[in-house]
């Protein structure tokens, strides 16, 4: 998770806000009182889901400067910012492991449209609602800010396509209301539990933070992050397994998902759709998103790919990850978890 804390830093001045309207400074982090930026070697825009899955990687390892406004300064920032011409909008949301990196890549297409992967900003805001650090009025405020300033750098004449990581979906609402132009895609896999497991098992000390959350969750929160993603769930469902915390972070978007999906402007977008139909499945997206349709040859060029490769989640780290086996006391365990979810219990199947 990343924060203001990742970097040593020397103070160097005081600067005028306006520096940030530069084409490479990008936004880092944001917490209670502060926003974070970092000036960046190339252009934001060039840091795409297809070079950089995962944004807030380059954000970390070439950042050249470091710079911090208060966020009642970023709001009158990017109120100003919205007073310009804005590009189409796309806030995309998933579950984990879904094929959601794949999908982003396609639909990102140079001088046509810029899909931005996993920017940290809204995973701040979406664990910070559930843990109450702002209210209902104050998150419309934060998120129409972040979103303007996130698109900044995008032209006027381009489709903008933000990716969220999967705590995001349950800010659609909120962005449904403060943003209501912004159109919300989601994508969702059946049978993708074991790929979440593994996820969370590649790493083993995340066992050892769930563990800890469950006993004390703001030192869980001083070693790491991932835990507190699903804070809520994991703090009625109390899981004591690694499976049965899976199975939360995999279906509670979906649970998102179905509360709202009528404020989406296409169906649900499938994981199996996207590997075996591909042409077929983008078809009807990429007109509903005003993608050029002779643009969907190129996307199905990144199937020949690993969508992931070079990052912590590729297919040569994740091959000899394992996940646990079904049973059936596990099976009845995941009844009462859809239950309290709010998903259909076939979900875990």
């Amino acid at each position: 998770m990343v924060r203001w804390e990742d970097f040593v830093v020397v103070h160097h001045s005081f600067a005028p806000v306006s520096i940030l309207e530069g084409d490479r400074w990008a936004f880092y982090a944001i917490d209670r009182k502060f926003a974070y930026f970092v000036e960046m070697p190339e252009p934001v825009i060039t840091y795409d889901a297809q070079k950089y899955p995962f944004v807030y990687v380059p954000y970390f390892e070439f950042s050249k400067q470091l710079a911090v406004i208060s966020l009642s300064e970023m709001i009158s920032w990017a109120d100003q910012l919205a007073k310009r011409p804005q590009p189409k909008t796309v806030f995309y949301t998933n579950t984990a492991r879904c094929g959601s990196t794949l999908f982003a890549q396609m639909l990102n297409h140079l001088g046509t449209s810029v899909c931005i992967g996993e920017s940290y900003i809204l995973t701040h805001l979406s664990i910070g609602y559930w843990e109450k650090y702002w209210h209902e009025s104050e998150m419309e405020t934060l998120l129409k800010a972040v979103v303007t300033i996130l698109r900044k750098d995008v032209p006027a004449d381009q489709l903008f396509i933000l990716k969220g990581a999967s705590t995001e979906a349950r800010l659609v609402p909120i962005v449904a209301r403060c943003m209501p132009e912004v159109k919300h895609v989601f994508m969702f896999r059946k049978g993708g539990l074991d790929s979440v497991e593994r996820m969370l098992r590649r790493d083993k000390t995340q066992r050892i933070l769930m563990e800890l959350f469950l006993l004390c969750p703001p030192l869980s929160k001083a070693f790491g992050w991932i835990v507190i993603c699903e804070c809520k769930w994991l703090r009625v469902i109390r899981p004591t397994t690694t499976k049965e915390w899976a199975a939360i972070a995999y279906a509670s978007p979906y649970a998102d998902y179905l509360k709202n999906k009528h404020l989406y402007c296409l169906p649900i977008v499938w994981h199996k759709d996207i590997i075996h139909d591909a042409e077929n499945t983008l078809r009807p997206i990429f007109r509903e998103l005003g993608l050029p349709e002779e643009k969907i040859k190129d996307a199905l060029l990144c199937l020949k790919n690993d969508s992931q490769n070079g990052t912590f989640l590729s297919q040569s780290v994740m091959k000899d990850v394992k996940a646990t086996e079904m049973t059936d006391a596990i099976r009845a365990r995941f009844d009462t978890v859809a239950q309290i979810l709010g998903v259909p219990k076939d979900t875990f199947e």
